[in-house]
């Protein structure tokens, strides 16, 4: 037994010899070595020129893959110990420069003419990320404070099984005086990141934590780096890495990059943002003037490319509003030239990528088209209200109700505070005929501002012949300062409603009369919002050939539908039977003009729509 043992013993130590003289474990630890270095450095680049994610993944697995065969090739005496490096090197440059190929031969968003998946992914945990608190005790750097908090907010945001707060819900007044714990509550959130930012000479100190609402603390570090754009990137970079591993993210997040390396241009698109940010013309395009000058300094950085676009992109909203046409077109084209820049940069911007991103060739309609192209931008943005809210109004208008909903289910988790989206989903809502939820919503957007209760009610009160509750909501609007929408366009309104109502039909046929007046007297009719009004009050007196004269003015060939969410109002579903709306010969002609059966047949058919044959019905 003991000579057995001693045999075992030299066997081991000889194998072991073995492994020293011919070099194996050299190779192995020279093998690690430049394997690691090559990756580090794959993501490095990845993440500064924002190439796809798993160009590093795939590298690493190629390292992983070739680790044997050096281990095989090192044990065969006839190969050198420095042969064996050398091709180690060049096998770990070779990898790398194929994995270099491989990006620049591939477009950065990989587009496609098939359903993409589900944009908007069930969030495991939704993050609040309160504003940094300026420790300085110097008022003029809290731009500082907030731009980190801005640009985490982004990171994480990039995360599609995150739900991340956004900032305009964490300006709401009503989280001023609450402390921490009561702000995370507020805004519905299951986790909040608290943090210190504090400058001290050539260096900056940042202080972070990560809590649940029951004051647990999950992670938390005190971060200090030279103050410079790199010290301030790299603490941001670990923050996010740390709270995404802690909350346990499993789907990869699109590249943060379009960063720069200039403090300075760093600085003026902190404070060009913060402007930006406050929603209102005059702040907004003091904001542009400031990041036009950070990307003077560095116009190689892509997200200060992008704020720019965003802040004109806004101007030009409100430039439209006010009527002056000039400037509003001006200012969009301002915003496509930033977003252009943006994305040449850092191709996984989403806004940047919907806004100028040329049409798919082979998309059979524009539906179509706009679909694959909401699904790409989100998939590289899928925390962004503005897209979300936008993406709505596509699914409203094709038919897509219940989809339209859950999108803006994940905007109002990211976005609570904020009126408009309440009040977007509560739209969505009553177009689904479910009043008893999107009256709560309504009214609870009039309490942060929004003021579009009262418009809901008339909605559902008069799809459901309610006169008194019609005229009380009116009478709201106008209380709310909104203009009576029955008088705006010419019509008494109490007079209209009971017209409208009125069982005997007597009075019916002045308000047909007074609403064929208006739409062929009004030759600018997509101008006027009151369109949807009319229609609606043509729809409630039944007469149908006027509601498709009208709605042929809106529609228009290969899927440009803008302003057609009128159709799937449930007050035609209401009218619904032998003589319904929706079974109406002109109304299978109307949805084949605008090419949305081709969108259904690719994407699902909506509720109150199904296939017939080579044909479809609605009801």
């Amino acid at each position: 037994m003991a000579d057995d043992s001693s045999n075992r013993g030299e066997s081991q130590q000889s194998f072991l010899d073995s492994l020293i003289k011919r070099h194996v474990l050299q190779a192995a630890a020279i093998y690690i070595a430049v394997a690691w270095g090559a990756v580090e450095i794959l993501i490095t680049v990845q993440e500064k020129l924002g190439w796809h994610p798993m160009i590093s993944t795939w590298a690493t697995r190629l390292f992983v893959a070739g680790f044997p065969f050096v281990i095989i090739l090192a044990w065969r005496r006839d190969i050198e110990s420095r042969l064996i490096r050398f091709a180690m090197a060049a096998g770990a440059f070779v990898v790398a420069g194929i994995a270099l190929w491989l990006t620049l031969s591939t477009d950065p968003v990989e587009r496609t003419t098939r359903p993409a998946a589900d944009p908007v992914n069930a969030a495991i945990a939704t993050v609040a990320i309160l504003p940094f608190e300026n420790s300085t005790g110097d008022a003029s750097l809290d731009y500082l404070a907030k731009g980190f908090t801005s640009e985490l907010i982004g990171r994480l945001s990039k995360h599609p099984d995150l739900a991340v707060i956004q900032e305009e819900s964490l300006g709401s007044p009503s989280l001023f005086g609450l402390i921490p714990a009561a702000q995370a509550t507020a805004l519905r959130a299951d986790y909040m990141i608290q943090g210190k930012v504090l400058r001290e000479g050539g260096h900056l100190e940042v202080t972070a934590s990560l809590q649940d609402l029951d004051g647990n603390v999950l992670w938390s570090d005190i971060l200090r780096e030279p103050y410079s754009a790199a010290g301030v990137t790299a603490m941001q970079r670990r923050i996010s890495g740390e709270v995404s591993r802690v909350l346990g993210t499993t789907l990869d997040a699109p590249a943060y990059c379009g960063e720069t390396s200039d403090l300075e241009a760093m600085e003026l698109y902190y404070r060009g943002r913060q402007l930006i940010g406050k929603r209102n013309l005059d702040d907004a395009l003091a904001g542009v003037e400031l990041i036009k000058q950070a990307v003077e300094k560095d116009p190689y950085f892509g997200r200060a490319w992008n704020e720019a676009g965003n802040g004109n992109w806004y101007a030009s909203g409100q430039f439209w509003s006010r009527k002056d046409r000039e400037q509003a077109g001006l200012k969009q084209q301002m915003a496509i030239s930033a977003y252009r820049k943006a994305l040449d940069i850092c191709p996984t911007i989403g806004m940047a990528y919907k806004v100028i991103v040329p049409p798919y060739e082979d998309a059979e309609n524009k539906i179509i088209d706009q679909e694959m192209q909401w699904r790409d931008a989100l998939a590289m943005d899928p925390n962004d209200a503005a897209m979300l809210r936008q993406y709505f109004y596509h699914l409203m208008e094709g038919g897509m109700l219940q989809e339209a909903i859950e999108v803006m289910q994940r905007a109002y988790e990211i976005e609570p505070l904020t009126a408009m989206i309440p009040a977007q989903y509560a739209h969505g809502l009553m177009k689904a005929g479910r009043c008893e939820e999107a009256i709560p919503l309504a009214e609870e957007a009039d309490r942060l501002g929004g003021h579009p209760s009262a418009s809901i009610k008339v909605n559902c009160y008069m799809e459901a012949g309610d006169i008194d509750g019609v005229l009380e909501a009116t009478a709201a609007m106008v209380a709310y300062g909104l203009e009576d929408p029955y008088e705006h366009i010419g019509l008494p309104g109490p007079d209209v409603v009971a017209a409208m109502f009125d069982s005997e039909h007597e009075s019916r046929p002045y308000v047909a009369t007074r609403l064929r007046e208006l739409w062929e007297e009004n030759t600018d009719f997509m101008a006027n919002d009151n369109v949807y009004w009319i229609i609606d009050m043509a729809v409630t007196i039944g007469e149908y050939d006027l509601v498709f004269d009208m709605l042929d003015g809106i529609a228009q060939p290969d899927g440009d539908f803008h302003g057609y969410t009128i159709a799937w109002s449930p007050l035609f579903a209401n009218k619904s039977g032998a003589n319904g709306l929706r079974s109406h010969p002109r109304f299978v002609e109307l949805l084949n003009k605008t090419g949305l059966p081709a969108y259904w047949r690719t994407y699902g058919w909506p509720n109150g729509c199904e296939a017939e044959g080579d044909s479809f019905r609605c009801f």
